[in-house]
Formats: structure tokens, sequence, C-alpha cells
């Protein structure tokens, strides 16, 4: 298997939700300020919604990813 890298929107568009479901990882970026989680929170709940599994998304911050 090799990796693949997307960048998409800080969204969960009907692209990206269409992506997040066949992706083994999905990888949510954030800060450590509230004004970096609340977006990261919202779209980490969006895509679950929508039929991602939650076990494939983590947050990348500092260099760590950690799973949701």
């Amino acid at each position: 298997m090799d990796p693949l890298i997307l960048d998409g929107p800080a969204r969960a568009t009907r692209e990206t939700v269409a992506l997040a479901k066949t992706a083994d990882l999905v990888v949510l970026p954030a800060g450590a300020s509230m004004d970096d989680l609340r977006p990261l929170v919202r779209v980490a709940h969006s895509l679950v919604r929508a039929g991602v599994n939650k076990a494939s998304l983590g947050v990348w911050s500092r260099g760590v990813v950690t799973l949701l």
C-alpha cells in the first residue's frame, strides 16, 4: 500500500466526506488554541455524522497524531 496525502478544505464538503470514507486515516491538523480546536471539532462531528468511521480520524498537533 502506498500512502496518498490530500489537502482538503477545513469543512466537510461532499467531496471531503467521499474521500474520508475511503481513507484508512484522516488527519485533521490543529493548533493548541480554542480558535483552532472549535473548527476541528465541528469538522470531525460532521464527518462522523456523514458516515466516516470515527476510528479513522486523528488530530495532528505539535508533530504528533492522536487518534480520536
